[in-house]
């Protein structure tokens, strides 16, 4: 089918053909997991560097940050309130240690004895929006001239918002 026009002729696209594994419009831009832990693996080393810098002033208050490349994983600090004992005995206080997350994911690597897999994902990747946001919030109070393009906000179920728009994996 061709469209006349009053320079030329040109064809008409065909449709676009359905099948093929293609279940949505998106599917051409899907990006491979190991391509996306890697971006993630490299932004939690880029966080991790920054803070390490000497009087760079950037802590991360609730959660620590583990960079293996693709296999990053992010740490839940124990919160002050449960890690205090009523007793000021040091003998009677319970150490408390960081539970890690994963920051990466394989479709391949679910498996039926793996329940949690995303919702650890996504508690790893909620952590390392903290720390983003931990990290920004020094770089605008050391820099008035900066601004960030996006808010970063938690909201009220405790789930992390970039510019309005919730950041989990729920494939």
């Amino acid at each position: 089918m061709t469209t006349a026009t009053s320079s030329s002729i040109t064809p008409t696209p065909p449709p676009p053909q359905r099948g093929g594994g293609v279940t949505s419009k998106y599917d051409a831009f899907k990006v491979p997991w190991p391509e996306i832990n890697a971006a993630l693996g490299l932004s939690a080393l880029l966080l991790d560097t920054l803070q390490r810098k000497r009087n760079s002033g950037i802590t991360f208050q609730t959660h620590e940050i583990m960079p293996l490349g693709i296999a990053t994983k992010i740490g839940v600090k124990p919160s002050s309130s449960t890690s205090s004992s009523s007793s000021n005995n040091n003998n009677t206080k319970k150490q408390e240690k960081i539970i890690w997350y994963n920051l990466f994911y394989s479709e391949d690597s679910y498996s039926a004895f793996q329940f949690f897999t995303k919702r650890n994902f996504n508690v790893a990747l909620q952590g390392l929006l903290k720390c983003l946001q931990d990290a920004s919030d020094v770089a605008l109070r050391n820099d008035k001239t900066l601004s960030m393009p996006h808010e970063i906000t938690c909201t009220s179920r405790g789930e992390m918002v970039i510019g309005g728009l919730p950041i989990s994996y729920y494939g």
